[in-house]
């Protein structure tokens, strides 16, 4: 007897949601412990992508003090959370203070943050899909194929901005910028690349990979030929010539 193939779906509907909370209770802990961990998922985070509700709101009376300039830490939050009962499922205010010990590291926030950002991504596409799937099968009698792939496409799309974006990593990169320039500011580093004219690299101290450089001016002041100006580099003695290396410069009229 020829045994059924079993399909790749099947228990599909018993599997729980994608979830980290083990990373929101860290991430709430780094955020409780010193504020300024909220600057590594200010960016991206918000109170909806978290799975536990709770942790939501307590993310969320965080983001609300801090934005106001006030501390918020397991004491100031206690007098907010104590009456309003929206803790009592976890133990009452005292879980404020469990939050600490869930901790591994504030300089960790970024990765729970991220974290927990993937694992609503992955709700969402799961949420989605269902939909797909039911509208397929006629859930929606009124809606021809052609208008579900261009519905699906549309979804698609916003769910993958929030998807390939990763404000981690640009925000390392970014410190990594603004530190290199500090640096040069002050004389302390190599600087950036220069452009070859003494008066500007001394003002400037040079281009650095990442950063944005605008030059404003009037009109016909030769932003333009500065723009289009190329350095090459110098060729050895008695060795080949090496690559030739370009400053670009943004030209604004």
């Amino acid at each position: 007897m020829m045994e059924r193939a079993e399909s790749p779906l099947l228990g599909l509907s018993q599997r729980l949601p994608p979830s980290n909370i083990q990373a929101e209770q860290a991430l709430l802990g780094a955020l409780l412990a010193n504020n300024k961990a909220f600057d590594r998922v200010a960016e991206f985070l918000t109170p909806e992508h978290f799975a536990d509700p709770i942790h939501g709101r307590i993310y969320q009376a965080i983001v609300r003090r801090v934005g106001r300039g006030e501390l918020a830490d397991a004491v100031t939050l206690k007098a907010e959370f104590e009456h309003s009962g929206i803790l009592e499922e976890v133990g009452g205010a005292p879980y404020l203070a469990q939050l600490l010990t869930a901790m591994v590291g504030i300089i960790n926030a970024g990765e729970y943050g991220r974290a927990i950002h993937d694992a609503w991504l992955r709700r969402q596409l799961i949420e989605f899909g269902e939909t797909v799937v039911n509208n397929a099968f006629g859930a929606d009698a009124d809606l021809a194929g052609a208008d579900q792939v261009t519905a699906a496409m549309e979804v698609l799309l916003r769910l993958g901005e929030h998807g390939t974006r990763d404000p981690g990593e640009f925000g390392a990169a970014l410190d990594a910028v603004l530190d290199a320039a500090d640096a040069a500011q002050r004389g302390a580093g190599p600087g950036g690349l220069r452009s070859g004219i003494s008066a500007l690299d001394k003002i400037w101290r040079g281009l650095f990979p990442g950063a944005l450089d605008i030059l404003g001016g009037r009109s016909e002041h030769g932003k333009t030929a500065l723009g289009k100006q190329h350095r090459r580099r110098r060729e050895p003695r008695g060795g080949n010539r090496q690559d030739a290396s370009t400053c670009r410069y943004s030209a604004w009229k």
